[in-house]
């Protein structure tokens, strides 16, 4: 009876120890399964923070493709002078336009055309001397903006021609001094007078020089 009990004892415990060897057989075998899915689980969690952490940036870039982003404050755009203002200044100075005028901002009055510089050696036998002039013409109120800017802009050819042998027939005498400043202005607006309006009233007011260097 003894040794029936004890090889009964002996089976019993050889059972449990192959019972625990099976499961830690089957834990050994799970564990890369587990390992792998820890890792695609830790990898699906970072993708979606970096999505969360980019996805912003990317959206208000592509925002200046589409539709302005609300509550933008947009720079007012600078008023243009007026016909008047830009054109006296400019008379003076501080003219901005060349070769076109600015529209008068009340009906009947004048406006300004500051022509391109011209450059004339000036008559003046065995001395190099030349004469540098920017002109500014006043145009009469009476003058339809778009028809007469129209017809400077068709004549500047002849009108820069026209200065430039104009002056180069002039000594150092004939334009040095006040009164002579005075007297070229009036002969050149005579001058373009003829050459703009042969057969209707003169258009041009006055000739204003811009700039007048005599080197």
């Amino acid at each position: 009876m003894a040794d029936t009990e004890a090889k009964t004892k002996e089976q019993g415990d050889g059972g449990e120890k192959k019972a625990a060897a099976g499961q830690s057989g089957g834990i050994g075998k799970m564990l890369p399964m587990i390992i792998i899915l820890c890792a695609v689980m830790v990898c699906a969690t970072g993708g979606f923070f970096c999505a969360r952490l980019f996805l912003p940036s990317s959206a208000s870039a592509s925002s200046g493709d589409g539709n302005e982003p609300k509550n933008v404050i947009k720079p007012k755009a600078k008023k243009e002078s007026g016909g008047h203002g830009g054109g006296h200044g400019g008379g003076h100075g501080g003219g901005e336009a060349k070769g076109a005028g600015n529209a008068p901002s009340n009906p009947g009055e004048a406006w300004f055309v500051e022509l391109e510089p011209v450059v004339s050696n000036l008559d003046e036998p065995g001395v190099t001397r030349y004469v540098r002039a920017t002109l500014i013409l006043e145009m009469s109120g009476d003058a339809d903006y778009d028809e007469n800017n129209a017809i400077l802009e068709e004549k500047k050819a002849v009108v820069r021609n026209w200065v430039t042998i104009y002056l180069a027939g002039c000594t150092l005498d004939d334009i040095r001094g006040r009164k002579n400043l005075i007297r070229i202005q009036s002969e050149i607006k005579d001058s373009l007078n003829d050459m703009l309006y042969k057969n209707s009233k003169g258009l041009v007011n006055k000739i204003l020089f811009k700039e007048f260097q005599i080197q």
